[in-house]
């Protein structure tokens, strides 16, 4: 699941349906809907810190992206890291003057 703004905004009212859906069972001393509200409210929970912390959300052509999914197949690591060192070798290409500017 990608972590959006919308994403996030949904748990929370999935979060909120279930605490007044589980506060209500417990009114009417229907236990098992308390344990099954509490259940889903923590899974909520549970969801919307992990998308929290997460990265920024890129946009990738598709074909770099099944270039870095087979870079990273055939290397072994993480999707993630190979990711972040062919970014970071794509700034560092930005920031070096290139041979037809130089003096």
């Amino acid at each position: 699941m990608t972590p959006t703004g919308i994403t996030r905004v949904l748990l929370v009212a999935m979060l909120v349906v279930a605490a007044v859906g589980a506060l209500d069972a417990g009114i009417v001393r229907e236990w098992e809907l308390v344990g099954l509200f509490g259940v889903v409210a923590v899974l909520a929970s549970v969801l919307l810190l992990r998308t929290w912390g997460r990265r920024r959300v890129t946009t990738l052509r598709a074909d770099l992206a099944a270039a870095l999914a087979d870079r990273s197949v055939l290397t072994g690591e993480p999707l993630d890291q190979v990711t972040d060192r062919a970014v970071a070798t794509y700034l560092g290409a930005l920031a070096e003057p290139d041979e037809a500017t130089r003096p």
